[in-house]
């Protein structure tokens, strides 16, 4: 349920609001500015990066698992594929529909939390003050955006529960939780810190709770289950922590400091501007709406805890390295948090300088991005390889099997040539046992590169280890310009019948 008590007590009269149309049509802005990144991001030629690649890998079957990451979001890319078929319009479809979530999910918990369609739409435009949202999650990731889109939903989905208690409402919140668990692993931090928050809260005493869990566990089972069972696939990344040995007191201090950075950077941004837009030199004009405290400040309670058992588990590990994006599930609250906190100093005047800033940043993204698609920066970008000259260049095509280094190479194959099969080492589970017609991997600027540990393990796990790689046939394809330069160099061997 949504509540719509206004909290937006502004001064002036209504037709020096410059920027009330915009602000009352926030949500349907959104989409036309998503809808414009789906059609620039489907247009341009070009490949795809590394999360997105590795979806045109994995979604050769279906499965309850793949590999480091939660199959949820494989699964809805499979099903979007079955009938796009795989390619360019069916990832890109799922990836901003995610993203349409997101923004429409920051909208809608600032309304239920009592704020007006300008305070609300506020918070929807600040999601595009941080900076993973804004950027990043264009650019390449899969299973953050979707996780992101269930975290912001579930405070939605939890604090309706609370208000009107049922056992529909509690089973919602545990297939909520469920989808949230199968999308990414950060996201039982988001349960735990509402949980958290909860206490305390005499509207969670209920054993509808009991009906939530028994959602969740039994959507969960069979996933876990295979988690379980492949464990060595399931934990294949954890070196991307940087779990370190050491005194304690000093290591504690450095993952403490990688925590709060981590946070500053995601979240800096949002906060200094919105501060600066709406509370620099203001009067506050009203006291806030009393009705929506207990709420509002539960999510502000789900963010602290979040952030102090993130905190906590990084030093128990000894992590010294947390990326900013891993945490926006986490921090994703912020814009909602802020719009509601400064809705007592949103002049009109001031709004309409926030709708401004918010308008250029759509348009730079708007204009920036197929650019970066295109070359990149001072680096061609991975997505401007010319991997889809590939199959013609090495021989492939429908219905041959592939062994290849990485899931970007593979999944670009298949971008260019949906027919092919292709299984990578961090892909194994795709495999459908056939033996391969080709081996290829691939270096930039390095002519002689040679094939990666990881793919003679693979090869020699499945019985094809005195396969010779030491000299392969080679080809060196050029970046399109301004790169022409730099070289995308390949190498392959192919595998007697």
């Amino acid at each position: 349920m949504v509540m719509t008590q206004n909290l937006d007590t502004t001064a002036g009269p209504a037709p020096r609001d410059r920027a009330g149309w915009v602000l009352r049509h926030a949500p349907a802005i959104i989409l036309v500015y998503l809808g414009l990144h789906f059609v620039l991001r489907t247009l341009i030629p070009g490949g795809m990066s590394w999360d997105e690649a590795e979806q045109l890998v994995v979604t050769q079957d279906l499965a309850l698992g793949y590999g480091q990451q939660p199959p949820l979001y494989n699964w809805i890319q499979w099903a979007v594929f079955a009938v796009t078929g795989p390619g360019m319009v069916g990832m890109a479809l799922v990836k901003h529909l995610a993203l349409a979530a997101i923004y429409l999910g920051l909208w809608a918990l600032a309304r239920q939390l009592g704020a007006s369609r300008q305070v609300a739409a506020v918070a929807l435009f600040g999601g595009l003050l941080m900076p993973t949202l804004y950027w990043e999650c264009h650019r390449d990731l899969t299973h953050l955006v979707l996780v992101t889109a269930v975290a912001i939903w579930t405070p939605v989905a939890v604090i309706a529960a609370l208000r009107a208690p049922g056992p529909a409402a509690f089973a919602l919140v545990g297939a909520v939780f469920a989808a949230g668990c199968l999308a990414k692993w950060n996201y039982p931090i988001v349960m735990a810190g509402l949980a958290a928050a909860l206490v305390g809260d005499r509207r969670a005493r209920t054993r509808l709770w009991g009906l939530s869990a028994a959602v969740t566990l039994a959507l969960i089972a069979l996933p876990t289950a295979w988690m379980a069972r492949n464990w060595a696939l399931t934990v294949a990344d954890r070196g991307s922590f940087e779990i370190e040995r050491g005194p304690l007191l000093p290591l504690m201090g450095r993952s403490a400091a990688a925590v709060v950075e981590a946070y500053a950077l995601e979240t800096a941004l949002v906060v200094l501007v919105m501060l600066a837009v709406f509370r620099l030199g203001a009067r506050r004009a009203a006291a806030d709406t009393a009705a929506v405290t207990a709420d509002r400040r539960l999510v502000e309670r789900t963010m602290l805890f979040s952030f102090l058992l993130t905190l906590v588990l990084t030093m128990a590990v000894g992590a010294t390295e947390v990326i900013n994006r891993w945490l926006l599930p986490l921090t994703i609250f912020a814009p909602a948090v802020l719009a509601l906190r400064l809705a007592p100093w949103m002049t009109a005047p001031r709004r309409t300088g926030f709708v401004t800033l918010a308008a250029g940043l759509m348009l730079l993204m708007l204009v920036f991005y197929p650019m970066h698609l295109v070359k990149g920066g001072d680096n061609p970008s991975t997505q401007s390889a010319p991997f889809a000259a590939v199959p013609d260049a090495i021989g492939i095509g429908a219905g041959d099997m592939v062994y290849a280094s990485d899931v970007l190479i593979g999944g670009n194959l298949r971008l260019a040539e949906p027919g092919l099969a292709v299984v990578t080492p961090k892909t194994p589970t795709v495999d459908s046992g056939r033996a391969p017609d080709v081996v290829v991997w691939w270096g930039r600027d390095r002519p002689d590169a040679p094939a990666p540990a990881d793919l003679r393990a693979l090869l020699a796990a499945k019985g094809y280890g005195d396969l010779e790689l030491a000299a392969p046939r080679t080809m060196a394809l050029p970046y399109p310009a301004p790169h022409a330069d730099r070289r995308l160099n390949l190498f392959w061997v192919e595998v007697p019948g």
